[in-house]
């Protein structure tokens, strides 16, 4: 076989290989619009009870109602996760930049979790925000940051719904500027958990995993999704953790100066 042949040969494979992830995402895609429908019907039927078109409702039946309504939304930002890995899978991830201030996402951030830490016990603050103004996609490292704090609360506290406030120990969201060869910022989510034992780690990013010790929420879909799109912006997510000592993931993405 010549080389030309097998130059052929491989890019025919190639080729076969992007047909089909991106009938993938179609058929995900099309698959989510299909279930999405009947649940955003369902979400609207019980805000309607909610709201008392439908007679009052017992406190017991609007407790019912309202964790129907969660059960809704986990419903569907599982579908969204699996329709955004299919994306990212396909190479389908798109960037948006545009200059902005690292240390008011971040705030953005914390803000947004705060209830969710509060919930759990667990205190959610700042560390450092001397990341600077850059210019990279201020809507994707919001996403990316999402993600780990969320993770944080649920995994790396000791705390649960109805824990005393601070129980549940610290989750630290900072951004800090790094200089060298390279100059990237630096955000990083801290927790004082459990940690994750090392011959776990490598599982982390890996869709459909969740670690042996973790809680069963979810499609573990979150952190591979976070790396697909940390490595759109040319960086990456990495994890620093060790069994009782906690865990930080960092992003980290080149130091763009805003304009």
């Amino acid at each position: 076989m010549t080389e030309s042949t097998e130059l052929k040969e491989a890019q025919a494979g190639n080729q076969e290989i992007e047909l089909v992830r991106e009938s993938k995402v179609r058929l995900v895609r099309a698959f989510s619009h299909d279930i999405k429908n009947p649940l955003g019907a369902a979400d609207g039927f019980a805000q309607l009870m909610l709201d008392g078109l439908m007679g009052d409702l017992s406190d017991k039946q609007q407790d019912a109602v309202t964790r129907i309504r969660a059960s809704i939304a986990t419903a569907l930002s599982i579908i969204n996760n699996v329709v955004e890995f299919a994306r990212a899978e396909a190479g389908q991830i798109e960037i948006r930049p545009s200059p902005f201030a690292t240390d008011s996402l971040v705030r953005e951030v914390v803000a947004e979790h705060g209830a969710a830490a509060e919930a759990a016990g667990v205190t959610l603050a700042t560390g450092p925000l001397d990341g600077g103004r850059i210019t990279s996609d201020a809507v994707r490292i919001h996403q990316i940051l999402g993600h780990l704090v969320s993770n944080a609360i649920r995994y790396g506290g000791a705390g649960g719904e109805g824990v005393a406030p601070g129980a549940g120990g610290t989750v630290t969201v900072s951004a800090t500027l790094e200089t060298g060869d390279l100059s990237r910022v630096l955000f990083t989510v801290t927790d004082e958990g459990q940690g994750i034992p090392e011959d776990e780690q490598h599982l982390l990013f890996q869709e459909f995993q969740r670690l042996q010790g973790g809680r069963k929420e979810g499609t573990g879909l979150g952190l591979a999704i976070s790396r697909h799109i940390a490595r759109a912006l040319s960086g990456d997510v990495i994890v620093d953790s060790a069994t009782g000592r906690g865990s930080t993931f960092t992003l980290r993405i080149p130091a763009v100066p805003a304009a």
